[in-house]
């Protein structure tokens, strides 16, 4: 029974996560076709007036038409503070470019962590293509 009463002030105490207002301001992507480890330099603001965010996910994908491929990810386990930007320098992204044969956007998306998963806050797709050739259809 004092288990249970415990259980309900720990429970009442819980603070309810609220969404942060993310926006990729500046992004740029250095990378060979033919390596595995691609490099992401970015700006990131959190643009809400008050609190921070959850954990951030950096993602890379490749878009053909209306599909995409995850290709690699990083996770940032610092939080972003309310009005305030975090610039990466040369984030290091290891990528899988396994995909089918053609040509293909670059996306980096940015997602927050919500307390049960990653949620896309914004996104931007680079003015660079990524060609797979030969390979599986």
């Amino acid at each position: 029974m004092a288990g249970a009463v415990l259980l309900a002030c720990v429970m009442g105490g819980v603070a309810t996560l609220v969404a942060a207002d993310l926006t990729i301001e500046e992004a740029s992507l250095s990378f060979d076709p033919n390596s595995s480890r691609w490099f992401v330099s970015s700006k990131v603001c959190n643009n809400n007036t008050s609190g921070y965010s959850g954990s951030l996910l950096y993602e890379l994908r490749l878009l053909s038409g209306d599909r995409y491929w995850s290709i690699g990810s990083t996770k940032s386990p610092k939080n972003l503070n309310f009005n305030a930007c975090r610039t990466l320098e040369d984030l290091l992204i290891k990528v899988n470019t396994n995909v089918p044969r053609g040509t293909y956007r670059i996306q980096l998306t940015v997602s927050e962590y919500n307390g049960e998963s990653y949620v896309i806050r914004d996104r931007t797709t680079f003015n660079k293509t990524f060609i797979r050739g030969g390979g599986q259809p």
